[in-house]
């Protein structure tokens, strides 16, 4: 792998369109990639990612809608508009093809942008998420969760969501999102909670982020819409997930894309870039490496999997 570029290479820039101003950070030359990060966390997800990949390319990292440094609309947050957010760091970019990654929420984000932006999107990495309409329905399924799929609802309710759960943001997500979802308890530094927190513990910052649960239903129909008339991604996808978490990534890209691999990290659960950014990037350089020709005609269609 590259000799990583210091964080200090980092370059913090905006774009705005009509409805939301989105901050991002810009680091490094070559084919440009574009990182979406989850929830709930902010660009700062991918900091230990950033600079392994900046050596070969330029690494553009958004803060969601409403989320991080970025501005906080009233409303907005259905998948399909946080990605026409995009559309605008990509124009200010001058991005004429990237590869696309999303992780958790972010990767929800990708789907509806690489469908839309299809022509410019070289690959396509769907992390440690699923796309509500397309099987992210069996996570609130507690007949088949259990107790594990208590905050799906929760948070989707527009009403009781927020009633119940503003306050307590910090408690929450210490104890159930930054702690409880990775393999090692202490996986995810303090330092990176407290950055995560700025954004999340913030009343206004939390309503923003509930809505992109409270916007699911919308995104069911929406995704569902995409994929009318048997529409599906064309460019290289790549499902990763934790080796420790649920293993939906590459099962829901095989729903919506023709050409999909998939693979797990091992010695992770949830948070991959925080976990294993080492492994992470060079499975990302690795499958980006190869999207740039074309794959042939016999690979087409059929999930390979590696550890």
């Amino acid at each position: 792998m590259p000799e990583p570029l210091p964080d200090s290479a980092f370059e913090h820039k905006r774009a705005r369109n009509d409805a939301a101003e989105i901050h991002y950070v810009v680091a490094g030359r070559g084919d440009a990639v574009v990182l979406l990060h989850g929830f709930p966390e902010t660009w700062f997800a991918w900091r230990k990612i950033i600079p392994l990949l900046a050596s070969t390319h330029r690494v553009i990292a958004p803060d969601l809608r409403g989320l991080g440094e970025s501005s906080r609309p009233d409303s907005g947050y259905d998948k399909k508009t946080v990605a026409m957010d995009l559309e605008a760091v990509i124009a200010a970019e001058g991005l004429t093809c990237y590869h696309l990654v999303g992780t958790d929420m972010g990767a929800a984000v990708g789907f509806p942008l690489a469908m839309r932006d299809h022509e410019r999107v070289s690959s396509f990495v769907f992390m440690s998420s699923a796309l509500a309409g397309v099987g992210l329905e069996r996570l609130y399924d507690y007949s088949a969760i259990g107790l594990s799929a208590w905050y799906w609802t929760l948070f989707q309710h527009k009403t009781f969501g927020p009633m119940l759960t503003s306050g307590h943001q910090r408690e929450l997500l210490i104890s159930w999102a930054y702690r409880g979802s990775a393999l090692r308890a202490d996986a995810i530094p303090d330092d990176a909670i407290e950055e995560y927190l700025r954004s999340y513990a913030d009343p206004d910052g939390w309503r923003a982020a509930l809505q992109y649960y409270s916007t699911l239903d919308q995104d069911a129909a929406d995704n569902r819409a995409l994929l009318a008339g048997g529409r599906l991604l064309r460019m290289p996808t790549l499902g990763i997930d934790g080796e420790h978490d649920g293993r939906l990534s590459t099962a829901t890209l095989e729903q919506i894309a023709t050409d999909v691999r998939g693979t797990l990290i091992p010695g992770c659960k949830h948070w991959i870039p925080e976990e294993q950014p080492e492994a992470l990037a060079q499975v990302l350089l690795e499958f980006f490496a190869h999207s740039r020709s074309p794959v042939p005609d016999r690979d087409r269609s059929i999930p390979r999997e590696s550890q």
